[in-house]
């Protein structure tokens, strides 16, 4: 069981709360609530509402896999919202770890420079935390730009 409260491993502000959480080790599922600054602008405030899957490597697959959908709000706002959605796969390989992640946003066209460069900057924190976390290195694959929708 994840207990609620203020974590600071992934970005530099960060208030994370467990909201619902159920499974196995087979599949496990889990829902957060967390509120952020942006790196870029850091008087700007979101607040997102995330859910998340967790797979575990199989005789088939031999990826772990992290699946997540975000929704996430400016200003503390229900009315400057955008969904993202994320698949993390991490795959051991002799005693390294390779990470490789896709990510899906949503961004208003006309700031899709400002929102790539927030994705990539975050992607790049959670991968510099992995790497401090873990004693084995990892190998970053840093997120591919799909377009704004």
């Amino acid at each position: 069981m994840i207990a609620p409260g203020k974590i600071s491993i992934f970005l530099s502000s960060l208030e994370f709360y467990v909201t619902k959480e159920h499974g196995n080790y087979e599949h496990w599922q889990y829902s957060v609530k967390y509120k952020e600054v942006l790196s870029q602008l850091s008087f700007i405030t979101n607040v997102a509402d995330a859910s998340i899957q967790v797979l575990p490597s199989t005789k088939t697959r031999p990826e772990f896999i992290i699946l997540s959908h975000h929704v996430t709000c400016f200003f503390d706002s229900y009315f400057t919202c955008v969904r993202s959605e994320s698949e993390f796969k991490f795959l051991q390989r002799d005693q390294d770890v390779i990470g490789m992640e896709k990510v899906h946003f949503q961004c208003p066209a006309i700031m899709s420079a400002f929102c790539h460069r927030e994705v990539l900057f975050q992607r790049q924190e959670i991968f510099d935390n992995l790497k401090k976390m873990f004693s084995n290195k990892v190998i970053a694959v840093p997120a591919k730009r799909s377009g704004c929708y």
